[in-house]
């Protein structure tokens, strides 16, 4: 069964049914990993398939807020952890306006260090990133709302 956040469902779910993108508003990208482990693939289609069109479908100039949901996330595989700290260093500060990263009080210590590691690059490239447990009162308090879902799917989806 598909998460609901915001109110619906995903825009977009990966093929393992793992991980799970919806777009919204103010513009930006939420993700929910609705597995225990994060794989490198689930993160080779979070950083492709399922985010390429963002350009297209929140303008080329737009600066994105991303949230990732990773409450459940027990374990990573280094090459996930590296690949998305790479695709967000990537983008940059011009796309990237901001990243929360939501985890829970029972996320496992080598999760939670990871994530607290993963801020060092982005503060150091201007990007604003924070690590959260209040789950959906921080959710609440991003005022996010679902983005209309793209009329075409991605390419490669």
């Amino acid at each position: 069964m598909k998460p609901i956040l915001l109110g619906v469902p995903p825009h977009r779910s990966d093929p393992t049914d793992g991980l799970h993108v919806w777009l919204m508003d103010p513009p930006g990208v939420l993700d929910c990993a609705s597995a225990a482990h994060m794989s490198g693939g689930m993160v080779q289609w979070l950083t492709g398939p399922a985010t390429e069109d963002l350009p297209h479908i929140f303008g080329k100039s737009t600066q994105l807020a991303f949230v990732h949901d990773w409450r459940r996330v027990r374990s990573y595989d280094l090459s996930a952890r590296a690949r998305l700290v790479a695709w967000g260093l990537q983008m940059g500060p011009r796309v990237v306006k901001s990243i929360l990263i939501l985890l829970s009080p029972e996320s496992p210590a080598m999760v939670r260090m990871a994530c607290h590691a993963g801020v060092v690059p982005f503060a150091m490239a201007g990007i604003k990133v924070s690590v959260d447990e209040s789950g959906d009162y921080a959710l609440a308090t991003l005022g996010a709302r679902p983005h209309p879902p793209p009329t075409t799917p991605p390419t490669g989806a």
